[in-house]
């Protein structure tokens, strides 16, 4: 699919990131929806904006692969949102945060599930395979006030990271699965098109090398008087 250019519901981006997205959810989105996602150091969870006529969002690098999660799909609330609530108003955030809560944790999905059992496994298997926190989905239950027994609220309480250790079975995924994730969602991320076309502006002099190592995530071993600090990005725009 190329770059968004119309709004879309939640269930539509659903449809179209395919079964199991949370799992993959970067490459899903730049596979299916045309977004490009970059993965950086930042002092915020994240953003978006443009380079060139791409959608991009922009994830802070974070063990917290549910907080990556939910930062991509409320980024996707704002890029496929009307074009009259991207102002930048409470209203706009409040409305990319419900997309974000359906496209992860929809509302058929967790009406059909039961919250009454207290079973710490499968209660971990819910925000693996949802791709959530727990405390995102303690707020989604609040929100849509299916039967919740005390039970099983009490175990939503736990820090994700425990509740995972403790009681995800090594069925649903193993403990090396859990440190890829955690890896990839602490990783410098930048879409393979992106280093590609960064690449060959350096090689034909028309970027620095440093803007290259920047997004590889190395120290620049070549044009030592350039500047080793983070390169805004704004100097990529132009190449894709």
């Amino acid at each position: 699919m190329s770059a968004p250019d119309k709004p879309a519901t939640p269930a539509q981006v659903r449809e179209l990131l395919g079964e199991g997205f949370s799992q993959e959810f970067a490459n899903r989105v730049e596979e299916h929806l045309g977004v490009d996602v970059i993965v950086l150091p930042l002092g915020k969870a994240g953003y978006s904006l443009h380079l060139g006529d791409r959608h991009v969002i922009v994830v802070g690098a974070t063990d917290r692969w549910f907080r990556s999660n939910f930062t991509i799909a409320h980024e996707l609330g704002h890029i496929f949102s009307p074009p009259a609530l991207r102002d930048g108003s409470r209203r706009d955030e409040n409305a990319a945060n419900a997309f974000a809560a359906e496209l992860l944790m929809p509302e058929v999905m967790v009406r059909s599930m039961s919250w009454t059992d207290p079973n710490p496994h499968l209660i971990a298997e819910h925000v693996w395979k949802m791709g959530v926190s727990t405390q995102a989905l303690r707020a989604r239950l609040d929100y849509l006030r299916p039967p919740v027994s005390d039970a099983v609220r009490s175990i939503l309480e736990m820090p994700t990271s425990r509740l995972i250790r403790d009681s995800l079975l090594s069925s649903v995924a193993s403990s090396d699965d859990v440190t890829e994730r955690m890896a990839r969602s602490a990783r410098r991320r930048f879409p393979q098109h992106l280093l590609t076309d960064l690449r060959k502006a350096v090689e034909s002099g028309r970027a620095p090398h440093a803007s290259l190592a920047w997004a590889l995530g190395v120290p620049g071993e070549e044009d030592s008087e350039e500047s080793s600090g983070e390169l805004a990005l704004d100097l990529l725009d132009g190449l894709i």
